[in-house]
C-alpha cells in the first residue's frame, strides 16, 4: 500500500508488473484496501469539484465496491493512475458529471489501453522466440 500513497505516479507498465491486485489485497486486508480505494476516489472527486458527482458516503461506498467487483484484476496502483489521470484531465469529463456510470466507462477505457499495451508486448516477445518454440 505504500507505493500508492507516494506522490510519484508509476507508469502503467510498472503498475501492471509490480502492482498489488485489488482482489488479493482485499482478501488479505479488506479494511485497509477498502479505505485506500475510498480515499483515492474521494480525493479525486473533491479535487474535480463537479456539479453532478458522488456526494454521499453511501454512494461512495457503493461505487468503490462496484468498481472493485467489476474490475477484479485491476491493481491498486492502476486505480491511482486512473485517479491521477482524472485530476490532470487525461480522461475528459463531460457536462460536469462524474457518477458511477462515467467511472465505469473510464475504468473500461483504461482496461482497453492496458490490453493494447499487453498485446504489443506479447507481439514483441513472439518475434524474439526461437523458431522451434513457435
Amino acid at each position: 500500500m505504500k507505493r500508492i500513497s507516494e506522490t510519484s505516479v508509476l507508469s502503467p507498465e510498472d503498475a501492471w508488473h509490480h502492482g498489488t491486485n485489488v482482489s488479493a489485497a482485499f482478501r488479505t486486508n479488506p479494511m485497509q484496501t477498502e479505505a485506500a480505494l475510498i480515499l483515492m476516489l474521494k480525493k479525486t472527486l473533491l479535487s474535480l469539484d463537479m456539479n453532478k458527482t458522488i456526494r454521499t458516503d453511501e454512494d461512495l461506498l457503493f461505487a468503490v465496491e462496484h468498481l472493485r467487483q467489476t474490475f477484479p484484476v485491476m491493481k491498486l496502483e492502476e486505480w491511482a493512475i486512473i485517479m491521477h489521470r482524472l485530476k490532470t484531465g487525461v480522461y475528459a469529463v463531460k457536462y460536469e458529471r462524474l457518477k458511477l456510470p462515467e467511472l465505469v466507462d473510464i475504468f473500461q477505457q483504461y482496461e482497453g489501453e492496458r490490453a493494447e499495451r499487453r498485446e504489443a508486448t506479447w507481439g514483441e516477445l513472439k518475434k524474439h522466440r526461437p523458431y522451434y518454440a513457435q
